[in-house]
C-alpha cells in the first residue's frame, strides 16, 4: 500500500471512531488523531504518488496513474485520463480560467499579474471544445504566450503512391575523411495520406557511414521522408557513398549516391529533336496549342517556388536577315494552366543554311504544388521555324537543356 492509500485508510477508520465515541476524552483523542493524519497528508503532498492502484510510482515521476504493475508490453492500465473540457476564447489569454462572466471582463488578479500568471501556467493542458475563429476542437496546451493544439494525426495506416528516388538529396552533401559527419537525406514521395510512421534502427551503408529513418507524419499529397546519415567517413567527397536500398511504405529506392558534392539542381535534356512549327498567329497566341519541348517527365516533389533555366540550341529555317520573335511558355499538367511566359528575340544574320544554328538562354519561374507536371512549350513567328537539337550526348555543348531548382 502506498503512503497516500495508507493515510486514506487511516482517515476512514478515524472518522468511524469519531462517530462511535461517547466520551469527551475519547472524542478529543479522535480529533487529535485526525489532525495528525491531516498533518501527515500535508507533509506528504510533495512526495511521489500513485493513483489507481497500490503499486509504487516510478522513480522519476511525481504522479503515476496506473491500475496495475507493467505487463509484458509495458501496459499499466485499461483506462485513460479525461481532461477538463473547456471553451477557449482567446489564443493568447488564459480565458476562461481568469474571465469573469458576470462582468464580461478578465479578473482583477489576472489583469494585475498577467505576465507572472501566464508563466506559472505553462504546460496546462485542456480539451478545447471551441470550433470557431482561431480554434478547432482538440487537446491544447498553454506555452506562456499562447495556446497550442497538440497534434491529432488520424489513426490510419500510412500510405504513399511513389518515391521520387532521382530527387533524393542529402544536406550537407560533402564530408571529410576521418571527421565525424552528420547529415539529413530527404527522399521525396507522392500520394501521402497524413498517417504517422515510425523511425528505424541505424544500419551501416558505405564509406564508414550509417543510416536511420526519422519517424514522422506524412503530408497529404507530396512530401519528404527524412533519414539521418552519420558516422566517420573513410574517404572525402567527392567520393560518394552508396545506399543499397531504401524501403518506405512498400516503395523502394536503390543505389542512392550521397556525398558527391552535387547540389539540389535538376538537369534535363531533350529526349529527341523538336521543331517549333506552330505559329503564334495561327492559334491567336493560344499557349495551350504551342509545341511541347520533350524534356521527359518533370514532376514537382515539394510545393513551392521554382526557377527553370533553359539553353535553347538549334537551326533556324530561314537564311533571310531578320528579327524573329519566338514565344516560350511554362505550364503545368495539361498545358491549360500558364505559369510564366517570355518572348525570345532571335536575330538571324542571313548566313547559309548550314550555318544557321542559334543559341539562346532564358529563365522562367513560378509556384507549383507537389505532384504537378511541368510542361515547357513554344510558338514561332510566321517567317521561320526553329528545330531544337537533342545533341550527340547528354554533355554535348550543342544541345538544348534545362536546369531547375526550388527557390
Amino acid at each position: 500500500m502506498t503512503t497516500n492509500n495508507l493515510l486514506n485508510y487511516f482517515l476512514i477508520h478515524l472518522n468511524g471512531l469519531k462517530e462511535k465515541t461517547k466520551t469527551r476524552k475519547t472524542k478529543s483523542f479522535a480529533y487529535l488523531c485526525m489532525t495528525f493524519a491531516c498533518f501527515m497528508i500535508t507533509s506528504n503532498a510533495t512526495a511521489q504518488v500513485t493513483i489507481g492502484s497500490n503499486v509504487s510510482p516510478e522513480g522519476g515521476s511525481i504522479l503515476d496513474l496506473k491500475e496495475f504493475a507493467a505487463k509484458s508490453q509495458n501496459q499499466t492500465s485499461d483506462k485513460g485520463v479525461v481532461l477538463p473540457r473547456i471553451l477557449l476564447t482567446n489564443k493568447n489569454e488564459l480565458y476562461p480560467m481568469y474571465w469573469n462572466t458576470s462582468t464580461s471582463s478578465e479578473q482583477t488578479e489576472y489583469t494585475n499579474n498577467k505576465a507572472e500568471l501566464k508563466k506559472k501556467h505553462v504546460g496546462m493542458t485542456v480539451f478545447n471544445l471551441t470550433n470557431t475563429g482561431d480554434f478547432v476542437i482538440g487537446v491544447h496546451s498553454w506555452t506562456v504566450t499562447e495556446w497550442r493544439k497538440i497534434d491529432d494525426s488520424p489513426v490510419i495506416q500510412p500510405q504513399i503512391t511513389s518515391l521520387i528516388c532521382s530527387s533524393s538529396q542529402m544536406t550537407p552533401n560533402t564530408y571529410t575523411a576521418n571527421v565525424p559527419f552528420e547529415g539529413i537525406l530527404k527522399v521525396p514521395y507522392l500520394g501521402g495520406n497524413g498517417g504517422s510512421y515510425s523511425g528505424t534502427a541505424a544500419t551501416s551503408i558505405d564509406n564508414g557511414l550509417s543510416i536511420e529513418r526519422i519517424g514522422g507524419k506524412l503530408a497529404y499529397g507530396g512530401g519528404e521522408v527524412m533519414y539521418r546519415i552519420f558516422g566517420t567517413p573513410i574517404a572525402s567527397s567527392p567520393t560518394a557513398a552508396t545506399i543499397p536500398s531504401i524501403d518506405f511504405l512498400g516503395q523502394t529506392c536503390s543505389n542512392i549516391k550521397i556525398g558527391d558534392g552535387m547540389i539540389g539542381i535538376n538537369l534535363k535534356n531533350l529526349t529527341s529533336d523538336v521543331t517549333i512549327s506552330t505559329t503564334y498567329n495561327s492559334v491567336n497566341g493560344d499557349h495551350a496549342q504551342a509545341n511541347q519541348l520533350p524534356f521527359g517527365d518533370i514532376t514537382i516533389n515539394e510545393s513551392g517556388s521554382y526557377a527553370f533555366s533553359l539553353r535553347l540550341y538549334g537551326r533556324i529555317g530561314t537564311t533571310s536577315q531578320n528579327r524573329l520573335p519566338f514565344y516560350i511558355y511554362l505550364q503545368k499538367n495539361d498545358k491549360s494552366t500558364l505559369i510564366d511566359a517570355a518572348e525570345i528575340d532571335v536575330v538571324v544574320l542571313g548566313l547559309p543554311t548550314n550555318q544557321q544554328d542559334y543559341s539562346y538562354s532564358v529563365t522562367l519561374g513560378g509556384t507549383f504544388d507537389a505532384g504537378d507536371k511541368v510542361i515547357i512549350s513554344m510558338l514561332r513567328p510566321d517567317l521561320s521555324n526553329w528545330t531544337l537539337r537533342q545533341g550527340l550526348s547528354s554533355t554535348s555543348a550543342i544541345r538544348t537543356s534545362l536546369i531547375y531548382w526550388k527557390l
